[in-house]
């Protein structure tokens, strides 16, 4: 079956071909827990800050404590006698039961630090899982983690 739809174009209304005949028809909708949230109404919360009555203090208390726990366990590699500065982003995925997984390197500096920056993401412990519309959601985040000599 094909559809057609009108389109208005000057003076004289045509028909526009939304899919061909001979094409399958469009892919359904995703499973629900299939989606990834970019952008939830409440984003997931680091181990710890949940307890924190206002959910911006959880905001910043989580912010914190990510960083911490980055820099905390990130172990500089030893690669001879370069130096690499930079910033690496890593995203990932939180999942419904607060677990971290599809940890990948978006930007990287060099395969080393990269995959240095993947395994202590990877190894974080669960989260508060994000919320939309009082559902428990999947939410795809970005972190960037920054290598400097001092």
């Amino acid at each position: 079956m094909c559809c057609i739809a009108p389109v208005f174009s000057g003076a004289v209304w045509t028909t526009k071909l939304l899919f061909s005949p001979l094409a399958s028809p469009p892919p359904p909708l995703q499973d629900e827990t299939e989606i990834c949230f970019r952008n939830p109404e409440f984003w997931p919360i680091f181990n710890g800050c949940e307890t924190l009555a206002d959910y911006g203090e959880q905001r910043n208390c989580s912010t914190k404590k990510t960083i911490e726990y980055i820099y905390q366990h990130y172990k500089y590699p030893a690669i001879g006698d370069a130096c690499v500065q930079g910033t690496i982003v890593v995203l990932c995925t939180i999942e419904t039961d607060g677990s971290v997984s599809n940890v990948r390197t978006v930007r990287g500096l060099h395969p080393s630090f990269d995959a240095e920056a993947e395994r202590v993401i990877a190894s974080m412990p669960r989260w508060t899982p994000g919320r939309m519309y009082d559902k428990v959601v999947r939410v795809e985040m970005i972190f960037p983690v920054r290598i400097r000599l001092e």
